[in-house]
């Protein structure tokens, strides 16, 4: 789903809520899921479109900076414990990662194991066998 479709459903189609739209569809790396969550956001908030970006770079310094309640036995914040986590599965298993990011560039439907056939020749732990 285009970020312009999936924003004109709740707001009129003037020039700055396309540019609005458009913005929020780059600065989230134009991934379909992120997208359809920032149009979900703004739709179940009632939020003018161009109020998206201001309240995601807000609430993502104090998300990112806040450490998680607890028994929580790291000195990080949960945000740098995700980036440990990238580190270790890079380190551990490089093919992981390409599934991740395969996973981040699809929408929010359901997904066939199909596409990661060709990461059986990687890892063929990662497909099971037919």
């Amino acid at each position: 789903m285009s970020s312009r479709k999936l924003f004109s459903s709740n707001c009129l189609p003037t020039i700055e809520n396309r540019q609005a739209a458009a913005d929020i569809a780059r600065e989230l790396g134009f991934l379909p899921l992120a997208i359809h969550q920032a149009g979900s956001f703004i739709l179940a908030e009632q939020i003018p479109v161009s109020d998206y970006l201001p309240r995601l770079f807000t609430s993502f310094k104090t998300i990112s900076s806040r450490k998680p309640i607890g028994n929580w036995p790291y000195g990080k914040t949960l945000f740098k414990a995700w980036d440990m986590s990238l580190e270790a599965m890079t380190v551990r298993n490089p093919v992981s990662i390409k599934v991740l990011a395969i996973c981040a560039l699809l929408g929010p439907g359901a997904v066939t194991l199909d596409i990661f056939q060709p990461l059986s020749d990687f890892e063929p732990s990662l497909y099971p066998p037919a």
